[in-house]
């Protein structure tokens, strides 16, 4: 309860900056200085993390409460991930990442609450894209597997040693303290994630070597 009152106090002043970091970038930033133009850019980019955390936060806590509603209906598994890679498109551009799919045309519609799996899909192609080096592929596959539909997000990042897979699961918690402030982020990523694909009466699996990638 705490943690989903302080997010939603939280995001009250964070949406008047929001705000005004919009009018700002849409009234233009070309007649500033260079060095004003990365000071607001910056902040657009800090701005943009601090939401997500915050409803990161709020969405887990209403999970851990039994909250998490669904709305169930069928989706393209095909249009839902073509609109994931969209939507992260930039990032993996900025990173110097390239994202490709792999989807068969004929894949059968799922039945799925499709703005939450489409929120897992791009989590997975998030920390896909955070943990790859510059020139990787992230690729997303997706097949038919008796009557159930199987995505996959391959990387080519830094891994993670077998017997320590289960603990990134783990809320509030990054395999090591460096790797939280070298990549950011609450680890609230996939503990949601994971409660998200439980509430589907799905699991998640992942595979992974260190240094070669992973999949999810």
């Amino acid at each position: 309860n705490f943690v989903a009152n302080i997010s939603h106090e939280l995001r009250t002043p964070l949406t008047l900056l929001k705000g005004y970091l919009d009018v700002i970038a849409e009234e233009g930033l070309e007649g500033l200085p260079d060095s004003s133009q990365g000071v607001f850019q910056t902040m657009i980019k800090a701005e943009a993390t601090l939401e997500k955390l915050i409803d990161d936060l709020i969405a887990f806590s209403y999970a851990e409460r039994g909250r998490l509603d669904l709305q169930i209906a069928p989706a393209s598994m095909d249009d839902l991930i073509d609109r994931c890679i969209g939507k992260n498109a930039v990032k993996a551009q900025l990173a110097s990442v390239k994202l490709k799919s792999k989807v068969p045309k004929n894949l059968p519609n799922a039945a799925c609450d499709q703005q939450k799996i489409c929120w897992v899909i791009e989590e997975l192609l998030n920390n896909a894209i955070k943990f790859s080096p510059a020139g990787a592929t992230v690729l997303v596959t997706a097949e038919d597997q008796h009557g159930s539909i199987m995505i996959t997000v391959h990387d080519e990042g830094i891994g993670i040693p077998e017997d320590r897979i289960q603990e990134i699961f783990a809320p509030f918690h990054q395999l090591e303290a460096s790797s939280t402030r070298r990549f950011g982020g609450t680890g609230l990523g996939l503990a949601l994630a994971q409660r998200i694909l439980e509430s589907h009466g799905c699991a998640m699996q992942v595979a992974s070597k260190v240094g070669k990638g992973s999949s999810f």
